[in-house]
C-alpha cells in the first residue's frame, strides 16, 4: 500500500507528522478518528491544495523533503496544464477545420454568382446590341448614314 519509507499523516486539523511505515498502525489504532487522511509521501503531491499548504509551512518535513513535493507538485500541475493546451489546441483547430469548410463553401457559392453575373452581363450586352441594330433599321437613312426625316 504505502511505498516509501515515511509516510505523512494529515489530521482532521491540517497537522501533519511524518513516521516511519512500520508505525503508522499502531498510532491509527491509538487515534485513528482524529486522523483525515493517510498518504505516502510520494502521493503527498496529489493532495488538496487546502492540505498540503499548512504542511509544508510546518517543520515536519525536512527541506529536502519540502522541495521535492513543491517540485512535484510543479510537475503535475505542468502536465495536467499541458493536456488542457492540448484540448484547446485540438479545440482551435476543430474550429479552423469548421471555418474552412465553410469558407470553402461560400467561394463555391460565390464562384457560381459571379458566372450567373457573367451571364446576365453578356445577355445584356446581347440585348442592347440587338436592341441597338433593330433600332438603327428602324430609322431610315440617307446614303451618307445621316438621318433624315422623309
Amino acid at each position: 500500500m504505502l511505498k516509501s519509507d515515511n509516510v505523512c499523516i494529515i489530521s482532521k486539523c491540517n497537522r501533519a507528522i511524518c513516521i516511519l511505515k512500520d508505525n503508522y498502525k499502531d498510532l491509527l489504532q491509538n487515534g485513528g478518528d482524529n486522523f483525515l487522511d493517510i498518504v505516502d509521501i510520494d502521493k503527498l503531491v496529489y493532495t488538496k491544495a487546502s492540505k498540503l499548504t499548512p504542511l509544508l509551512d510546518t517543520n515536519v518535513f525536512s527541506e529536502i523533503e519540502k522541495n521535492w513535493i513543491k517540485e512535484n507538485r510543479r510537475k503535475a500541475i505542468n502536465r495536467k496544464t499541458a493536456g488542457e493546451s492540448r484540448d484547446r489546441k485540438k479545440r482551435e483547430q476543430s474550429k479552423l477545420v469548421n471555418d474552412l469548410k465553410y469558407l470553402e463553401r461560400y467561394r463555391d457559392v460565390l464562384s457560381q454568382q459571379k458566372e450567373e453575373f457573367i451571364e446576365e452581363i453578356y445577355g445584356l450586352k446581347w440585348g442592347i446590341r440587338k436592341m441597338s441594330f433593330e433600332y438603327s433599321l428602324a430609322i431610315p437613312t440617307n446614303q451618307l448614314g445621316v438621318y433624315s426625316n422623309t
